[in-house]
């Protein structure tokens, strides 16, 4: 904030500020450009929520999705971790199930 603020300490009072011209512009852009191509919705709570999990040997990682009328799904939100040296030793099966643990504690 402290960089985009420098722009608008140099404008004179009652000046209209040129915020095309903002050498900050082209992040803001790219980053709400990355945001739709993700397709990251806000929660709603009048659409169904389903809770996608996964665990491979290294880690544990879910997404929170809508499910919409026309079958569409939009993430809400993502989250993953490691696994530590005790739960690498599980099988695969209890790493699923800690996934899910994971995913249902992370989300409530």
């Amino acid at each position: 904030m402290a960089l985009l603020g420098q722009g608008l300490k140099k404008s004179p009072i009652g000046q209209k500020l040129d915020f095309a011209n903002h050498p900050y512009l082209s992040s803001f852009t790219t980053l709400f450009q990355i945001s739709e191509v993700l397709g990251v919705a806000h929660y709603d709570p009048s659409f169904d929520v389903e809770l996608a999990v996964d665990a491979s040997s290294y880690g544990l990682g879910c997404v929170i999705s809508h499910k919409y009328e026309n079958r569409d799904e939009r993430p809400i939100a993502y989250s993953s971790r490691t696994l530590t040296s005790a739960e690498r030793n599980y099988s695969q099966i209890e790493r699923e199930a800690l996934s899910i643990i994971f995913g249902v504690i992370r989300f409530d």
